[in-house]
């Protein structure tokens, strides 16, 4: 007995041995020099009614292979949301760049952690724990965030309701299947609810990304052009990109409704709202935003 103990713990060190080598090693061979710096603003665009995530982990950047790291920059609307979510293989940091944001999470007592983050300021949720970010300011707000994992995941609600049973759900929520359904049919894109048409799109194409304030009724989708409508405020300018500018980033007036972060709050014109995202890609506007930086 006790020799095939021995030769069990011989064969298990020796397949360690082989192992070592590459645990020892102080990051990812296959990474090159310029891996080690990479511009997170430049990844490919989550885009949801109420902002944006560009996220960065060992799966697009080589440097992060091995690290157990994983960092997302997050641009929110006024109003938008990052969906209540937990990542059940990581503690997260963010650190607020601009604007101002409610952030919550709940413990598994049940009690709520609410705090206001500022620029500047961080903030950090527990491991596996639910939590959310809500830009509460009248401007953009953008953070960066860190998890301490190279695959931390994500589960957001929406994907909770497409996981689980119509009937597991209407027993926890105390709701007819009907009504679940329904629920369901507004919140899941065809990517997670196959064939459905009553997604009302506020999360994006993955049904993931930031919504927007929810006001007791859902926008109606515009049939409008998201571009400037050409009219001019006397003192604050805004018929066209470059024409109005704040806080040295580009906007102009557009019709409502026409752009998915338009809004009326403080337009100082009646009857049409103001938009940042006309003129981000605007060949027209002077303060365009490429690679993080305007």
């Amino acid at each position: 007995m006790f020799s095939k103990l021995l030769i069990s713990a011989l064969v298990a060190s020796s397949a360690a041995a082989t192992e070592l080598p590459a645990k020892l090693q102080d990051f990812n061979p296959a990474a090159s020099s310029h891996d080690f710096v990479f511009d997170v603003a430049a990844r490919p665009k989550e885009q949801g009614e109420g902002g944006i995530i560009q996220a960065r982990s060992a799966t697009n950047t080589p440097a992060l292979v091995g690290q157990g790291m994983a960092v997302t920059l997050f641009t929110l609307a006024p109003g938008g949301e990052n969906l209540p979510h937990y990542h059940p293989r990581a503690t997260e940091l963010v650190y607020m760049l601009k604007g101002e944001m409610e952030v919550g999470f709940t413990g598994t007592d049940g009690k709520a952690i609410i705090n206001t983050v500022k620029a500047g300021q961080s903030a950090l949720f527990p491991r596996a724990l639910i939590h959310f970010q809500r830009n509460t300011g009248h401007v953009e707000a953008q953070f960066v965030s860190m998890l301490n994992s190279e695959n931390p995941g994500v589960a957001s609600l929406p994907r909770v309701f497409a996981a689980l049973p119509v009937t597991a759900l209407s027993n926890a929520l105390r709701a007819p299947a009907a009504e679940i359904k329904q629920l369901r049919g507004r919140v899941l894109p065809p990517s997670l609810l196959r064939g459905n048409a009553k997604y009302d799109g506020a999360a994006g194409e993955s049904g993931a990304a930031p919504v927007p304030a929810f006001h007791g009724k859902k926008k109606k989708k515009s049939n409008k052009k998201c571009e400037c409508a050409g009219v001019r405020h006397a003192t604050w300018g805004g018929s066209k990109c470059g024409d109005g500018d704040y806080h040295g980033r580009s906007w102009c007036y557009v019709a409502p409704g026409a752009c998915a972060d338009g809004t009326a709050h403080s337009s100082k014109l009646a009857g049409y709202e103001w938009s940042y995202s006309v003129c981000d890609s605007s060949s027209n506007s002077h303060h365009q935003y490429k690679g993080g930086e305007w």
